[in-house]
């Protein structure tokens, strides 16, 4: 029985290793694709001015309509991956941060921290019921 306790606690610790480590990477993941467009619409705006396309539009048709094809695929693509259930655990925790703690400004890292020792305790409850001795 003290080798399923133990196994018990290792996975709450595994358990919550996991969920820290998926909210830092989909917190990076968000940051990068909301940064991704508003930096190729400036080097865009760029390329047209360096060559002229804002005067003479027809030698650069093929390159912009290759762009907005190219935005259209990656606002889908943003919005898959919005929909994702770990994309929206990343949202629902931000939301809950900013609803009940808005003075914080934890970006959802007390909401995470509540959330994971809750899953803690609950562990450890249920290895403390299978560890108890009947008498």
């Amino acid at each position: 029985m003290s080798f399923f306790r133990k196994l018990i606690k290792l996975a709450a610790v595994a358990f919550v290793v996991v969920a820290v480590y998926l909210f830092i990477q989909t917190g990076r993941t968000d940051k990068q694709l909301s940064e991704i467009k508003p930096k190729a619409e400036a080097n865009f705006s760029e390329w047209q001015k360096q060559n002229n396309c804002l005067v003479d539009s027809l030698p650069c048709v093929d390159y912009s309509t290759q762009f907005k094809n190219w935005l259209s695929q990656f606002e889908l693509y943003k919005a898959n991956k919005e929909k994702t259930p770990q994309f929206r655990g990343y949202r629902f925790l931000k939301e809950l941060d900013e609803l009940y703690a808005p003075s914080l400004n934890s970006g959802g890292k007390a909401a995470l921290a509540i959330l994971c020792s809750l899953v803690l305790l609950w562990f450890l409850l249920i290895a403390r019921l299978f560890g108890e001795k009947k008498k």
